[in-house]
Order: structure tokens, then C-alpha cells, then sequence
């Protein structure tokens, strides 16, 4: 999005820095979801808390390439724009729950209007 790759702002070392430390944030990330998993909440605790470490390491090594003009930028990847087709399926579902609702009421009424010859 900038048109620079991340190869291309920092330094060999300090890429090769960043690429282990980034790494190493995936690992702890999936043992933390693993731990939660298995409800082993002091372990995923632990390594929740050790993620801060890898987290700040990241930040140092990307705030040297902010003399380049490298900005941090949170977004997300897959946002696309709303679509008419999207939104004639919300528009469906909601018209035929309507629908059903109201034949389910008419129905519940119809029958308690009816008669009963039953009786004795």
C-alpha cells in the first residue's frame, strides 16, 4: 500500500530480527488458543503475558524504519464494499419471516375460532 516491501525499509539483520521475532508471536499466539482450548487457563496465561515481550521487540525494530516514513496502519484486508446481491438476501429473509409469522399467527387464530364438537 506504501510501495515499499518491508525487505526494502529495513536491514538485512533487523529483518532477519523482525521475521524470528514475528514467528515467535504466531507460536505463542497459537499456544495461547491451544491452552484456552484445553482450559488451561495458567499456561495460556503465561504465554499471553510473554507475547508482550515479542510485541515490543516488533514495535523497536519497525520504529527504525520510521526515518524512511514507514507509518504503522491497522486496517483490515478483506473489507469489501456492500453488494446489492447481499443485500436482497437480508432483504428476502427478512420478507419471508414476515411472511411465516404471519401465517403462523393466522393459523393459531383460525383454529381458535373454530368450533369445538366435541363437546359432550
Amino acid at each position: 500500500r506504501l510501495g515499499k516491501r518491508l525487505e526494502e525499509v529495513l536491514l538485512p539483520e533487523e529483518h532477519a530480527h523482525f521475521i524470528r521475532r514475528w514467528s515467535l508471536l504466531r507460536f505463542k499466539l497459537q499456544r495461547v488458543s491451544t491452552y484456552l482450548s484445553l482450559l488451561n487457563f495458567d499456561t495460556a496465561l503465561y504465554y499471553a503475558r510473554s507475547l508482550r515481550h515479542d510485541s515490543a521487540a516488533i514495535r523497536s525494530a519497525l520504529g527504525g524504519a520510521a526515518h524512511v516514513g514507514v507509518h504503522s496502519y491497522l486496517g483490515c484486508v478483506h473489507d469489501e464494499q456492500p453488494s446489492v446481491l447481499g443485500f436482497l438476501v437480508y432483504a428476502f429473509a427478512g420478507v419471508s419471516l414476515l411472511i411465516m409469522s404471519y401465517l403462523a399467527a393466522r393459523a393459531l387464530l383460525a383454529a381458535r375460532r373454530k368450533p369445538d364438537f366435541n363437546k359432550k
